[in-house]
């Protein structure tokens, strides 16, 4: 079931016969996740909500087809207005710091009274973390899918990374998720630096397993595990981890993980690589959602291709 699905319908309506569901019904649910659903029952983004929606006018089609239902309700609700969060992609000076400030690895100890020195689990979270950063500036790979990587998704003669699963945190624990497009599932081409990085870190978790003994069990043949070898809560990696990074580097604390992505195609975008291209790096299901999200940085992609035509000799 679609993780929209399974977090806002069933708990509401999901008890309910699907004949008796009426569209007041959906439209009420859709207005409470916009006002008080979520984490912080503040209320859930626009997409989300719209995600929501598409996804449950599917189930309503199937149901149809299998006769359960005569007609599609969920077409006589109204999708909110899409609110476009705001895009905070980092420029070539401060993700060089980002990366620099994961590296030295020091961010682990931020804002303690007196600096420690690390052990061997503190070097491989170290390692972990830089990795995990450098990869998904390099792909715009999502949090979820850079933390449910295996080793077999890494193909270090072709350079690329395949990407098939993502790795979701909820109250109940993690556990791994197809993905939730046809595009999610793809194959993203490496830098050969980014390769050799993984190579690298690879020998070192191959080392800190060597150490630990049946103290590291990555059943999962993960990529990046915990100092155990088990799967990471994303959320713990975000507070513990990255945020530390983004304050150490003195950025913007407003700065998400997700904000990597963006970084990512905006620099692709700033190197006029087709969208087509970067779309489909991205995972997106359609290249008009990467147009929509990426749409206020196409002004000084215009300006890029007159400044191109202009040194063109054409006589």
């Amino acid at each position: 079931m679609k993780v929209p699905l399974r977090l806002y319908i069933k708990p509401t309506i999901g008890h309910r016969i699907i004949t008796k569901i009426k569209a007041p019904d959906i439209q009420r649910v859709f207005n409470e996740m916009l006002t008080t659903a979520g984490k912080n029952k503040q209320g859930v983004s626009s997409l989300t909500v719209r995600m929501t929606r598409r996804y449950l006018s599917m189930a309503f089609d199937k149901a149809i087809e299998v006769g359960l239902v005569s007609k599609n309700i969920i077409k006589a609700t109204s999708p909110p207005r899409l609110v476009k969060e705001e895009i905070r992609p980092l420029s070539e000076e401060q993700y060089a710091l980002l990366l620099k400030t994961a590296k030295l690895g020091e961010y682990i100890f931020y804002g303690c009274e007196q600096q420690q020195k690390p052990d061997l689990a503190t070097e491989y979270l170290q390692a972990m973390a830089y990795t995990a950063v450098l990869l998904a500036i390099n792909t715009g790979m999502r949090l979820g899918e850079v933390f449910g990587l295996k080793w077999s998704d890494i193909d270090f003669e072709k350079n690329s990374v395949n990407v098939g699963r993502s790795l979701v945190a909820s109250c109940h624990g993690v556990h791994f998720e197809e993905p939730k497009t046809k595009g999610s599932r793809r194959r993203i081409p490496l830098p050969e630096k980014v390769t050799k990085a993984l190579e690298k870190y690879n020998k070192e978790q191959q080392w800190h397993g060597h150490v630990l003994g049946d103290k590291f069990v990555n059943k999962e043949d993960l990529v990046f595990p915990n100092s155990a070898g088990k799967p990471i809560n994303t959320a713990n990696f975000t507070q513990r981890y990255f945020k530390r990074m983004i304050n150490q580097a003195g950025l913007d604390k407003k700065f998400s993980f997700h904000d990597l992505r963006h970084t990512h195609a905006t620099i692709l975008l700033k190197q006029g690589v087709n969208i087509k291209v970067i779309s489909e790096r991205l995972g997106h299901s359609t290249i008009q959602l990467t147009l929509d999200t990426y749409a206020h940085l196409m002004p000084d992609m215009q300006e890029t291709a007159i400044k191109a035509l202009e040194n063109l000799d054409i006589g």
